[in-house]
């Protein structure tokens, strides 16, 4: 293949890594939280139909997009109160969201069907007389967005204040507590952006990536950003790189023609071999601890 060749498959990766990167950056922050949030594949289903009628029928991406955005937050919202006020199990108020989110943008998308978005978002394009520099930088404004977010959470997450008080709640909530940061609202904050950016994951890929509804437009991706969140090791920036690796197994089979259902297992098969060494990797870094509720008296009881 020439570099020309080359630079299109790796801008085709960008474009269907992106929205891989878009979720798992909301939910490494949930996860660095202490909460797990098994809702995104639901979130990015729901964030996906909203946002698609809401660009179709003003005829503007980016009012898609917000509608995503605040369906998302919504969604988080409500895993939030579920499992940190109301103390619920966070692996089934999480699916719980996720079929709720699927059932309900094949009903409120159904009349969508077949329908494609006339309108667009401003392309900058920069470097495009350059062979692979070209393919990461003739991009959507979209993309920009993301890679701008994976470098500016990292430095939250490791370079401030308000990232140590995250990972010390997701990782000894008792000693953050006693240390006078708010548990519960740290928690809430991060699982609401959670949810904020599973919803424009999907609105990403109804309104630059398809430009068209069908449904179960994810085919599972928000699953897919779940496992990432562990191979990228709940950091952003790794998660910039893991995102567009997948993304590229997702193009190999678009770029080539592929359309035959083992191809389509790639992308899924690879997720388990990289799982079982980045399991092996975290056990050597401080992880947050997940599925286990905050509270408060009984956390005080034990101390005692």
């Amino acid at each position: 293949m020439d570099l020309w060749t080359v630079t299109l498959f790796i801008a085709l990766a960008i474009r269907m890594g992106t929205p891989l990167l878009l979720a798992c950056l909301g939910e490494i922050y949930a996860e660095r939280s202490g909460v797990l949030n098994l809702g995104i594949e639901g979130t990015m289903m729901l964030g996906a139909a909203i946002g698609f009628i809401a660009a179709y029928e003003a005829q503007n991406l980016l009012v898609g997009f917000i509608a995503a955005a605040i369906v998302g937050a919504l969604l988080g919202l409500i895993h939030a109160v579920v499992v940190i006020y109301l103390r619920g199990n966070q692996m089934i108020s999480g699916l719980a969201i996720t079929f709720v989110g699927v059932g309900l943008s094949s009903l409120i998308a159904h009349s969508y069907v077949g329908r494609v978005i006339k309108a667009s978002l401003p392309k900058i394009a920069l470097f495009g007389n350059i062979p692979i520099l070209s393919a990461f930088f003739c991009q959507s404004v979209v993309v920009y967005f993301a890679y701008t977010m994976s470098i500016a959470m990292w430095f939250i997450l490791f370079h401030t204040r308000i990232g140590i008080e995250i990972r010390a709640v997701g990782e000894n909530p008792i000693v953050a507590e006693a240390s006078g940061i708010n548990v519960e609202k740290t928690r809430l904050i991060c699982v609401i952006l959670s949810g904020v950016f599973a919803g424009l994951g999907g609105a990403y890929i109804s309104l630059i990536d398809m430009k068209s509804w069908t449904d179960l437009l994810t085919v599972g991706k928000g699953w897919v950003a779940l496992a990432l969140v562990i191979v990228a090791l709940w950091n952003p920036l790794s998660a910039l790189f893991v995102s567009y690796f997948f993304g590229a197994l997702y193009a190999f089979q678009v770029f080539l023609g592929i359309d035959i259902n083992l191809a389509k297992m790639i992308p899924y098969a690879a997720t388990i071999p990289i799982l079982a060494i980045a399991s092996k990797i975290s056990k050597r870094i401080g992880v947050p601890i997940l599925g286990k509720p905050y509270i408060r008296e009984e956390e005080a009881l034990h101390g005692v």
